[in-house]
């Protein structure tokens, strides 16, 4: 890619998936509790780690499966989006 394309598709598919990723937010949270963090912050932190782990992956010659790097993922994220959010993930 020339120039700022490859800039313009990472922040294309950062705003792509933090969406889809605050809209499956909303449905973990119960109706009547109010979320305990912003969720297109959290979203956009989500959106941004999946980029920032897929990028690592790529550069340094994908060393894990994908499983494991999904594994890696969780076990990185999970506890604190439950923490904050007050949720649990399944």
């Amino acid at each position: 890619m020339h120039g700022g394309s490859i800039d313009r598709l990472f922040k294309k598919s950062h705003q792509h998936m933090r969406r889809n990723i605050e809209q499956h937010l909303v449905t973990m949270i119960p109706a009547e509790q109010a979320p305990a963090a912003p969720l297109a912050l959290v979203a956009d932190y989500l959106s941004g780690a999946i980029l920032s782990m897929l990028t690592w992956w790529l550069d340094n010659d994908m060393p894990y499966t994908p499983e494991q790097m999904d594994t890696l993922f969780q076990q990185l994220v999970r506890p604190g989006v439950e923490t904050t959010l007050q949720i649990v993930i399944l």
